[in-house]
Formats: C-alpha cells, structure tokens, sequence
C-alpha cells in the first residue's frame, strides 16, 4: 500500500496508519482491476452503518464515483459540492490511498475495494450463468454462491474458507451478504445493491444515481 500526499493544506491519513487505527492487519486478496472487462464511471449514493469502538451505533452517507479503466479501479469519496474527501486506487495489483477529510475511515482501505468487487465482480464462472438457480463455486479463498432469477443477479455470499476448509464446501467462518435490487442492471452491471458483513458487523447500500461508459 502507498499514500499519495499533495498539498499541506488538508490533514492527511496514509493507508498504513489508517489499517492500524480500524484494527485491520491481514490485507485482503484483491481480483486485478481488469477481471472486470466494462469500464465507465458510476455514480453513487452510499449509506453506511457499523459498530463503533464502544458498541454504539454509527452511520454516514456520502456520493462516491467508481471508475473502471484500463488496468484500473478507483474510489472517490465525495463530500459537500462534489469535493474528493478520499480517494482509492487499485492499479496493477498496488494500492494507493489519500484521505482529505481530516478524519479516519471506519473501514481498512483494502477492504472498500474489495467490498466494491464483490458487488460489481464476476467472481464465478460466466459461462456457467444461468437464468434461474442457485450455483456455488470456490475462488481466492471464498466459497461463493449465486442466486439467479430470471437472469438476474439477486444474491451473492462470500464465506472464507480456513486452509483446512479449502478442499470442502462447507465454511464456519461469518459471511458477506449482498443483495440486488433486481432492476434491469447496466449492460450486466448491477444497479443498486446491499452488503452485509457479518464477522465485521457493518452494512453499506449502494445506490447507482448514473453511469457513463468509457469506451
């Protein structure tokens, strides 16, 4: 991980600093940014809800932009008038980080990414899709499983499989949940979506307010 750092005039959180904070240690396995072959920009309305340090519950809302070109992924936040507050960027397998909003992200850098593959990614095999099931597949250390209806994505759940459990299909560790809306998706990609990690204990929803395509 790196951090960019541009002008003084905005207080600075690196990466590194920012993982320690939110007691992040282990870096999560990233898919390349281009294992997702559209590119565009999409906006977004985010709302996000977890535990804080003493239990009590917390939640914010901001506009993000996601772009996907080339052999990369980036992560706006925006704030009040379109302002970057921070900024996420996955490219050629690094990442780097620049928080401009004085305050710490409730969340490790690594993981937002990683949160925003499991909602937009192809994790299983798309040439086994299928209009109406339900199909389970096992990739970078995750037993996934899908549910379709009517070729549409409505369900996706992550759970981590301990070494032991790599050669099964059976998980005991907490999973991720995401939930589709079920709307008509953008050329494949899902409009509006829920997450729910279950071992963290927070909750984001994502609401798609537009998208331009980058040809």
């Amino acid at each position: 991980q790196s951090a960019s750092h541009g002008g003084s005039s905005a207080a600075l959180i690196s990466s590194e600093e920012e993982a320690a904070i939110v007691g992040e240690v282990a870096a999560p396995v990233l898919l390349p940014a281009k294992a997702l072959g559209q590119t565009f920009v999409l906006r977004q309305a985010v709302a996000v809800k977890w535990s804080g340090e003493a239990g009590q519950a917390e939640e914010a809302s901001f506009d993000a932009a996601v772009q996907r070109q080339g052999e990369s992924l980036l992560l706006l936040g925006l704030g009040p008038m379109g302002h970057v507050g921070f900024t996420l960027k996955l490219e050629k397998g690094e990442v780097s980080f620049e928080n401009r909003t004085g305050q710490v992200l409730p969340f490790a850098p690594d993981r937002m990414l990683l949160d925003v593959q499991r909602v937009y990614y192809p994790w299983l095999d798309p040439e086994e899709a299928c209009r109406d099931c339900t199909r389970s597949g096992r990739r970078a250390g995750y037993l996934i499983e899908e549910e379709w209806v009517a070729g549409r994505l409505l369900r996706r759940r992550f759970e981590s499989l301990s070494p032991a459990e790599a050669e099964g299909n059976q998980s005991t560790q907490p999973g991720i949940e995401v939930e589709y809306s079920g709307e008509i998706a953008f050329d494949g990609l899902p409009r509006d979506a829920r997450l729910r990690d279950e071992g963290f204990g927070y909750e984001v929803e994502l609401k798609t307010l537009g998208i331009d395509w980058i040809d």
